[in-house]
């Protein structure tokens, strides 16, 4: 049986294209649920109606299938609640220089 923390492995591979930090440590990952073999992810974007949201999408759902044990994933791309630099962690707001 996979566990979140797989797949939150995985999700770190996946990189927001204008932070170049991955969406994990980004906090835009914000609920992972697998059931027996499916996995479904609610992660949101750090801007609004992003036009590399289709990409981030299919990148996390392929990266996540590369698990033995998933054949579906499902990441849902939502805008409640926003994202902001608050949800970043320590490590993400080191390497983008952010003081809180």
């Amino acid at each position: 049986m996979v566990e979140e923390k797989e797949v939150l492995e995985q999700l770190e591979q996946i990189l927001d294209p204008e932070l170049t930090v991955n969406v994990v440590e980004l906090g835009m990952v914000y609920e992972v649920d697998v059931n027996g073999k499916e996995a479904e992810v609610k992660m949101t974007l750090s801007q609004p109606k992003s036009p590399v949201a289709s990409v981030i999408v299919k990148k996390a759902e392929e990266k996540i299938e590369e698990l033995e044990g998933i054949d579906n994933a499902h990441v849902e791309i939502v805008s409640e609640p926003a994202w902001d630099p608050e949800k970043m962690s320590d490590k993400a707001k080191r390497t983008l220089g952010y003081n809180s």
